[in-house]
């Protein structure tokens, strides 16, 4: 850009609230325009750190950028460092444009069709930060560290900026995520009021499985004003309103969502859409969590070596397509690897086909995980109250994991002819598979296991006894799921839903039920029984009740016995007729 027809180097930095140049630059370029004004009775500048910056004054100068000439733009001069590395980085870039000047830039490009896309950023994040109602930084108090114990979730005083003296500002406390901050460590959105002093309670927590030390001052997120828009009250078809708002977005059509009033869906929806990265956009988009690696560790360093098998010519198009998908996603890689383990082509119900690894001669030489999975009978005791339930399916879930590097080796694999790969990624058919990615769910959500939520490998359900309760669970879990880096799939998502449906309808168990309901009375005597009976040489009577017996008992053993919690068994009368049927057996 040139300031008064120079060329000037400068940093845009949306978070400085005015423009500076160097002294030298003034001094060479400036000098001619005449005195500086001297504001500095007036106007006191900090750095991000707290500490004074020391100017000379102020000028106004005519900027060019973007094709256009901005007149009258404000600068202060600041004086030129004193330690050589920054006195030389500021010799090659003595600007910096600040807001002052970004304000006038918004109003002209708020007009331009075509804007170059570097200072469309720039501009977007001055609009988000200044005219979004921001406040101010959010901090580490500049006393003393802050220690977040791993595991761990604390309301700590943390410094803002003051409000005017006299007032209260209501604002949201909001984590940055143009912030590098440490793994596993999530800042919780909160409604706070900002008085005077600047200091507010904020909500902070440390998923991770270490310790996390703050130093004083440390940036940690944003608080943004909110106020109350004036509205007008009309009438519409609630019903078609919320049913347009709810399937707005991509993710949610994608998704099930159980039968709620309008505020109840505009929650779900804001929810879902805060946490829209943490959902899958296609079959090729999922996470990654490097906080678990799956180690396969075997009882010697053979090789196992099993030859391929043919696959045939009319399946090679979708094994290439698989294969292609694999390297896109890092889920697999070329491989020079000693091991060599089969693959195996299975059709899916669709028609489709599936590419699994016979890892047989690997597993049986795998020392096994004695990680324990959940049981059913305690997953049934946790939901005795629950009226909401949210079911999640986390995308490709064992894909999401990596396999330790010096592993890798070992999961190699033949594809025909088609060449070798080895797997970067955990794949599912490992012995060891299932006690690793429980072992990562439980270091995610451990904490809350049976209380809250349910998991079982990649599926997770979230109950809860009424709506606002569900909604702050499903909240926790998908702050989690991001924090973590992992992803879920959005058509395999069942929320709010008062009874979550099993799919395929008919399991085994209710297949052989339906069976008992087809059969037929006896019309003679059991083999086995009759030759009992010749052999005795005893007089065999057929009697009515023979037939009729057997498909007396049909009804009670396929029809589905309603069962209690034991809290409930209490209330559990009796004279149940459910009870009767099977005291009569």
């Amino acid at each position: 850009m040139e300031v008064n027809g120079i060329k000037m180097c400068s940093l845009l930095d949306t978070g400085a609230q005015v423009s500076t140049m160097t002294e030298s630059f003034y001094r060479n370029h400036m000098a001619d325009l005449g005195d500086l004004v001297d504001i500095t009775d007036m106007l006191r500048i900090s750095a991000a750190n707290g500490g004074d910056i020391r100017y000379l004054g102020y000028i106004e100068c005519n900027l060019k950028a973007l094709g256009y000439t901005f007149e009258n733009m404000g600068f202060l001069v600041v004086r030129d460092p004193s330690e050589d590395t920054l006195k030389q980085r500021k010799r090659r870039v003595p600007g910096v444009i600040g807001s002052n000047i970004f304000k006038s830039m918004k109003v002209l490009c708020d007009s331009i069709e075509i804007l170059p896309k570097n200072w469309g950023n720039i501009l977007a994040l001055y609009e988000e930060i200044y005219e979004n109602d921001y406040i101010g930084k959010i901090r580490i108090p500049n006393h003393h560290s802050i220690i977040i114990p791993r595991g761990s979730v604390q309301i700590i005083e943390m410094q803002t900026k003051p409000a005017p003296k006299g007032e209260k500002l209501d604002c949201i406390v909001e984590e940055n995520t143009g912030l590098t901050l440490p793994n596993g460590f999530v800042l919780a959105s909160t409604l706070v009021s900002v008085t005077d002093t600047g200091r507010i309670p904020v909500q902070i927590c440390n998923y991770s499985n270490i310790d996390i030390n703050f130093r004083p001052r440390t940036l940690i997120g944003t608080a943004v004003n909110i106020t109350t828009p004036s509205f007008q009250i009309a009438e519409m078809n609630t019903q078609t309103a919320c049913s347009v708002d709810i399937n707005s977005n991509g993710i949610l059509k994608k998704m099930e969502v159980g039968s709620l009033t309008e505020e109840q869906e505009r929650q779900v929806r804001n929810l879902i859409i805060k946490y829209k990265d943490t959902f899958s956009k296609s079959e090729d988009d999922i996470g990654f969590c490097d906080k678990i690696e799956h180690h396969i560790p075997t009882s010697d360093n053979i090789p196992v070596r099993i030859p391929h098998r043919r696959i045939p010519p009319n399946q090679w198009s979708e094994v290439r397509e698989y294969l292609q998908n694999a390297l896109k996603m890092c889920v697999i890689q070329e491989s020079s690897s000693p091991y060599a383990a089969p693959v195996v082509i299975i059709p899916k119900k669709n028609g489709k086909l599936r590419m699994c690894v016979d890892f047989r001669g690997l597993n049986a030489k795998t020392r096994k995980d004695a990680y324990p999975l959940p049981r059913i009978e305690e997953a049934l005791d946790a939901l005795n109250g629950a009226k909401y339930f949210c079911s999640l399916d986390l995308a490709h879930g064992f894909h999401q994991l990596p396999v330790a590097s010096e592993d890798i080796e070992k999961t190699a694999f033949r594809v025909g002819t088609g060449g070798l790969y080895e797997y970067l990624r955990m794949p599912f058919e490992l012995t060891g598979s299932p006690g690793t990615f429980m072992r990562l769910m439980d270091k995610i959500f451990g904490d809350q296991k049976f209380q809250t939520i349910l998991t079982y490998l990649d599926d997770i359900l979230v109950f809860g006894r009424d709506f606002n309760e569900t909604l702050e669970r499903l909240e926790m879990v998908l702050s989690r799921l991001k924090a973590n880096n992992l992803k879920i799939r959005p058509e395999k998502c069942q929320l709010f839903k008062e009874q979550l449906s099993r799919k395929p309808k008919h399991t085994p168990e209710t297949a052989r039920l339906e069976e008992t309901t087809i059969l037929k009375s006896p019309s003679s005597l059991l083999p086995s029984d009759l030759t009992c009976a010749i052999q005795n040489q005893i007089a065999v009577v057929w009697e009515e009740q023979i037939g009729t017996s057997p498909l007396s008992c049909i009804p009670i053993i396929s029809s589905a016995i309603p069962t209690v919690h034991p809290e409930e068994q209490s209330n559990l009368q009796k004279t149940d007729p459910h009870r009767k049927r099977w005291d009569n057996l």
